[in-house]
Parts: structure tokens; sequence; C-alpha cells
């Protein structure tokens, strides 16, 4: 029995589907041919626009050809008037420029003018000028190749002169004397020149002896060593071969020196030597040539110096006496000071038994007024009544003021020792 209602029950169910499935298809294909003919009629539409478009474009093609030769000959009339206006105008405003372009234009070629007649003077001018200085520039040089050629003679009688030995000893002489003498240092006071020294069987003669403050002596001996390019266009020379030697000139003159052994014979020398050489040149290529030539030297005890150097010890020489002369005058002054001092204290020692005296007379001498008012005044006074004299004896008074005694004791006030009366005179 179920089955059959099932059965009755799925058949209604499938015919309803199936008519819902017939009307949906029915309303479709209603749809559907409405479509279709919207679709013919839009396309009838179309036609007619396009039918339409067609006729308007060959009416466009037409009216752009006319529109276009109707422009260009206006266009080409416009542009024919503006040219011309243009023209006119520009010409009207242009014309004041070129008036006042010409004028201008006038004045500036006057002015050049006038310029090129100024610069055409003062090139004849100028070129009188160079023709006076060519002319001096000629006279000029022959003077100075004159002066050369007298330079030139002049110099080589100086190599001559310089080639002798003693004339380079002079030279050398008078180097270090303008030393002495830019030094400060007084001669005869601070320094001997060619002071005899008795050596081991010989006399000898160092050029300096300088005395130090401190009682001490140093030996100065200035050389001037032989070199072979005097008078050349190298001069000192700067080449390696002469350099070498130089040095070799120089260490010759430190062997010399040496054996001479100035220190041991001059009176409280210090231990060493002064080697003067007059050219600082001279210092330098002999050391370039031999590096070693300064500890060479050291171990000579010989002190290699140059002018600067030389001038430099010297001056520090010449500081150390004034230093010690500063000592010595404040060593004067002290002494001084001290005698002035012990003068003082004798001075006031015998300000002090005068006032002892004084004061002693003081006390004698109101002791005696003491006794004149006691013992002669009232008989005195017994007398006059007695004789009838009316004269009045005068009226002694006793001396009440102390005697100021001199201040001898270091401990009482007002008391000034030496040594701090300096100081505060100091500061």
């Amino acid at each position: 029995m179920m089955g059959v209602i099932c059965f009755l029950l799925g058949g209604v169910i499938g015919g309803f589907i199936i008519k819902l499935v017939n009307r949906d298809a029915l309303e479709r294909a209603k749809r559907c041919d409405n479509l279709m003919n919207e679709n013919e009629q839009l396309k009838n539409e179309l036609t007619a626009v396009k039918t339409q478009l067609q006729e308007r474009q060959k009416l466009y093609e037409g009216l752009d050809e006319r529109l276009s030769e109707k422009f260009k000959s206006i266009s080409d009339s416009l542009f024919k008037e503006n040219t011309q206006k243009f023209t006119e105008a520009a010409q009207a405003s242009i014309k004041p420029f070129q008036d006042a372009a010409n004028k201008s234009y006038e004045h500036q070629k006057n002015d050049l003018t006038e310029q090129q007649k100024a610069i055409a003077k003062d090139l004849k001018e100028f070129t009188e000028k160079l023709t006076k200085i060519a002319e001096h520039h000629n006279t000029t040089n022959g003077k100075i190749e004159n002066q050369l050629e007298q330079l030139s003679k002049e110099t080589q009688q100086l190599s001559h002169a310089f080639s002798d030995g003693r004339q380079r000893g002079r030279w050398g002489e008078l180097q270090l004397e303008r030393l002495l003498e830019y030094s400060g240092l007084q001669k005869g006071i601070h320094y001997e020149c060619q002071a005899a020294v008795t050596g081991d069987n010989q006399s000898l003669r160092p050029d300096i002896i300088v005395h130090l403050s401190d009682q001490r002596s140093v030996a100065i001996d200035a050389k001037t060593p032989q070199w072979d390019n005097f008078g050349s266009e190298n001069l000192p020379t700067s080449d390696e071969v002469s350099r070498k030697e130089m040095a070799k000139h120089v260490k010759d003159l430190i062997d010399q020196l040496s054996a001479k052994d100035y220190q041991k014979h001059v009176d409280k020398s210090i231990d060493c030597l002064i080697l003067f050489l007059p050219g600082e040149w001279i210092l330098r290529d002999a050391i370039l040539g031999d590096p070693q030539l300064l500890d060479y030297s050291c171990a000579k005890n010989i002190m290699l110096a140059s002018p600067v150097t030389l001038l430099s010890l010297l001056k520090a020489i010449h500081y150390g006496w004034k230093q010690n002369e500063m000592i010595r005058e404040i060593q004067t002054i002290a002494k001084l000071g001290g005698e002035l001092y012990d003068r003082i204290c004798t001075w006031q020692q015998h300000l002090k038994t005068i006032g002892d005296g004084l004061s002693k007379a003081l006390h004698g001498y109101n002791d005696a007024i003491g006794s004149l008012e006691r013992m002669v005044l009232p008989p005195a006074k017994k007398l006059q009544i007695c004789s009838k004299k009316n004269k009045e004896m005068p009226l002694l008074k006793p001396i009440e003021a102390p005697i100021k005694q001199p201040l001898l004791d270091a401990n009482r006030e007002g008391y000034l020792p030496l040594s701090d009366s300096g100081n505060s005179s100091e500061n």
C-alpha cells in the first residue's frame, strides 16, 4: 500500500516538475522571439543611420574643401595686410634708433680717429724711448764689459794672493778679529792677540787666547785651508772631489794644531783648542766631504768653529764675564754695606756715651736746682729783705724731659737689620 502511495506521489511530483519545465521553456521561446524582432528592428535602424552618415560625410568632404580654400584666401589677405602694417610700424619704431645709432657711429668714429692719433703719437714717443734705451743699453753693456774685465783681473789677483798661505792666514785672522769686536770682548782684558807661549823646546803663538770668567783660558787659532777652485764659477765648490780635498786640507790643519798642543802650554787652559775656519762653506764642504771629520777633531781635542758658531761662543763668554762682573759688584756692595753698618753702630755707641753724659748732667742740674731751692734760696730771701734790694733773682726750674737713647738692641721697636733693609729696598 505504501508503495502505491509513493508511486502516486512520485507521479504527481514528476508531472508538476514537467509542467514547470515546459512553462519555463515557453517563456524562453517567447523572449527569444522578442529579442529576434528587436534585433531586426535595430539592424534596420543601424542601416538607416549608416546611410545618413554616408550622406553627411559626403557633404562634409565638400565643405572641408570649400572652407580650406576660403580660409586660405582670407589668411593670405590678412597676412599681406598685417605684413604691410608691421613693416610700416617697424620702420616707424626703428627709425629713431637708426638715427641714434648713426649719430653714435659717427661719434665713435670720431673718438676712434682721435684715439688712433693718440696711439700713433704714443707709439712714436715709445719708439724714440726704445731708441734711447737701446743706446743706453749699448753704453751700459760696454761699461759692464769693462767692469767685468776689471773684476776678472781683480779676481785673478785675489786668486794669486790667496794661493799664498800667509795671505790666507791673514784673512782668517782679520775675520777672527771682526768676530771678537762684534762679541763685545775687550782686547787686553778678555783676550790677548799673538801671546807668546813657551812650548816643548819652541815658542808658540796662538792667534787668540780668550780668558774665561772662571780664571780659565781657551786658545783660538784661525786657519784658512787651501782650495784649488778659487776664482772659478763654483765658489765654494759643490762637486764631490773638491769636498773631499777640502776635508783632507782641514784634517791636515787638525793634525798640525794637535801636534802643537796649545792647551797643554797655555796657562789654565781648558782641555780643548778651537780651530776657526773663516767661512761657513769651508766647514760645510769639509763635513760633506768627510762625515767623520767632527769625530776626528773631537778625538784630537780640537773643536771646529765657523763664523756663526764662534760668534755664539764668544757671545756666551762675554755674557759670563758680565755675570761675573755683576757678582763682584754685588759682593762689593755687600762689603760696603757691612762696613757702613759697623760705622753706624760705632756712631750710635758714641751717641749713647754722649746721651749718658747728658743724662748725668741733667740729673746733676736738677739736684743742684733742688739744693738751691732748699738750702740757698731761703737765706738769700732773708738777705734781700735785710739789704732792702729790689732786684729779683731769676727763677730756675728743673728739666724734666728725658734724654732719648739710640736703638742699639735688635729686639727693640724700630730696629731694622741690614738684610731686611736691603730686601725692602729691592722690593
